[in-house]
């Protein structure tokens, strides 16, 4: 009898541990949240690993703290955060791109230029992989390849400044390129 009692305490106890861990771990997830849309990135990551650390596979706190270590240009700390996130739901395209963009961070070009591959296999028409993946390739020394992916990106969403200025800029370094093909992507930015 007093043996099933124990028993029973445990199990209540055990259940009351993990709801007290999954509260904790959505509080601080939200107070993280909070601090990083409020900018204050330093004490959003804090709360953040606190959710993490609290309940490993919250997946949104593993992507918010993946998003505010980018922000804070801890690229290391974010590429690990994105990996741990797409250990649990691998099909995320946009979360592949950010891994990619911490690597390219870390100055890792080949493993970001393949996380952008993975993302655009999973979302072909993402121009903000296509953007990221040419100016990773860029990077790297692949002006022609970084063009063609500019233009990628372009096609999907014509006014994408931050697309368009590179490809300006990849255009102008690149010595096969017509200067009247310079003149002319400066003639169609001047037009958006």
């Amino acid at each position: 009898m007093l043996r099933r009692l124990i028993n029973d305490l445990v199990k209540k106890r055990g259940s009351e541990d993990i709801s007290q861990r999954l509260a904790t771990a959505e509080v601080s997830y939200q107070r993280g949240a909070e601090l990083a849309v409020a900018g204050d990135f330093d004490k959003a990551i804090e709360h953040l690993q606190e959710a993490v650390r609290q309940r490993p596979d919250y997946l949104e706190a593993c992507l918010g703290l993946g998003d505010a270590l980018l922000s804070v240009r801890r690229f290391a700390s974010a590429a690990e955060a994105y990996r741990v996130a797409l250990s649990l739901q691998p099909e995320l395209s946009e979360v592949h791109m950010n891994l990619g963009t911490a690597l390219e961070g870390c100055g890792e070009y080949d493993a970001a230029i393949e996380a952008f591959q993975k993302a655009l296999a999973l979302r072909p028409n993402y121009p903000g992989a296509w953007s990221n993946l040419g100016f990773t390739l860029q990077e790297a020394g692949r002006l022609d390849e970084a063009i063609s992916c500019f233009r990628r990106a372009l096609s999907y969403r014509p006014v994408f400044l931050k697309a368009h200025s590179n490809l300006l800029f990849a255009l102008c370094h690149y010595y096969r390129v017509d200067p009247k093909d310079v003149y002319a992507e400066h003639v169609r930015w001047a037009t958006l």
